[in-house]
């Protein structure tokens, strides 16, 4: 109970006057894109540290002058995918969910970074008996290159990074390298 007071009242001040439904208001909000990533890593949890393949989705909005990322992330322990090892073992994952600030550096206008930090909901499922959800933080960034345009939205790819970790000294968490693709709509610079 503690710790989802904690992440509520996190989650109000990051988010800043959302908490205040007086100032809450629709036209505050921009979308500004789409994405996904895949690549592989390390996850961590009660159950020890494995070799990972993983997938994030995310969506990135603007509201009241800040840019923000909303992720749904997942990563499962690579010996799944192998024969010899498929003998009815549990292989372990970990996924949830987080929100973040996001800061958008423009090199080129071709070529920009992506930083983000913020919070996040982890799932421990390393082992049978896995501990409840823990809350911890994100840090992540991205090189991404503008390839082209579709339905009006720029394409950008690049490689990212993703490190997780749970708060609390709960041993839960991820790290993931990945290959991303988003469609940016807006301007994350504004």
């Amino acid at each position: 109970m503690k710790r989802t007071l904690l992440l509520a009242i996190s989650i109000a001040t990051l988010f800043g006057g959302a908490a205040n439904a007086q100032s809450f208001q629709w036209q505050d909000f921009q979308f500004l894109g789409i994405g996904a990533a895949a690549g592989g890593g390390n996850i961590r949890g009660e159950g020890g540290i494995h070799s990972s393949f993983g997938a994030m989705v995310y969506a990135d909005i603007y509201y009241m002058g800040a840019p923000y990322r909303l992720h749904a992330f997942y990563a499962q322990d690579v010996r799944l995918l192998t024969p010899e090892d498929s003998d009815g073992d549990r292989y372990g994952a970990v996924d949830g969910v987080a929100g973040s600030f996001m800061m958008n550096v423009p090199f080129h206008e071709t070529v920009q970074m992506d930083l983000s930090l913020g919070l996040a909901y982890l799932r421990d499922r390393t082992l049978v008996d896995s501990p409840p959800p823990v809350y911890g933080l994100l840090i992540g960034g991205a090189i991404d290159y503008k390839t082209g345009t579709f339905l009006g939205a720029d394409v950008m790819v690049g490689p990212r990074v993703d490190y997780m970790f749970g708060a609390f000294g709960n041993p839960s968490g991820l790290i993931n390298f990945s290959l991303e693709s988003r469609l940016q709509f807006g301007d994350y610079t504004q």
